[in-house]
């Protein structure tokens, strides 16, 4: 199912507290879980003699994984992941406290510039989500 029509569509869970929660814990769920599968694999797949002449002096392709920082991009994804997952649930509950059924409506909203949804702190600028919030649904 498209990630935009379970969170829109909801069900179960009709507050935006309920909501983001949902995806939080769907984010940790999988990167915790997959994790722990890709390390077990890894620890588990040997580097022969041969290998070491190609990758360098690893013993599992776990020891290498971690060398090259594999491990802290895949963190960064889950990151991305979660920020993608707040910004859906700001832009759902934004897009249902103004009665928008689709995306044209939302970007036929004036106030709602490009990536809005992305920037949340009054730092990044004037057109902060922030703002949006506070003057259009209180």
């Amino acid at each position: 199912m498209h990630r935009r029509s379970r969170i829109h569509s909801g069900g179960m869970v009709t507050n935006i507290q309920g909501r983001l929660q949902n995806e939080i814990n769907a984010v940790a769920q999988i990167h915790y879980y997959i994790s722990r599968v890709i390390e077990a694999g890894l620890k588990s797949t040997m580097i022969t003699p041969e290998g070491r002449t190609i990758v360098g002096e690893y013993n599992t392709e776990l020891d290498r994984w971690r060398d090259t920082f594999a491990d802290k991009f895949f963190d960064t994804s889950t990151a991305i992941r979660l920020g993608t997952a707040i910004e859906i649930c700001l832009r759902t509950y934004y897009m249902d406290r103004k009665s928008y059924s689709t995306l044209i409506d939302l970007r036929n909203d004036a106030r709602c510039k490009k990536g809005i949804f992305q920037r949340v702190q009054n730092w990044q600028g004037a057109n902060v989500v922030i703002s949006l919030y506070r003057d259009e649904i209180g």
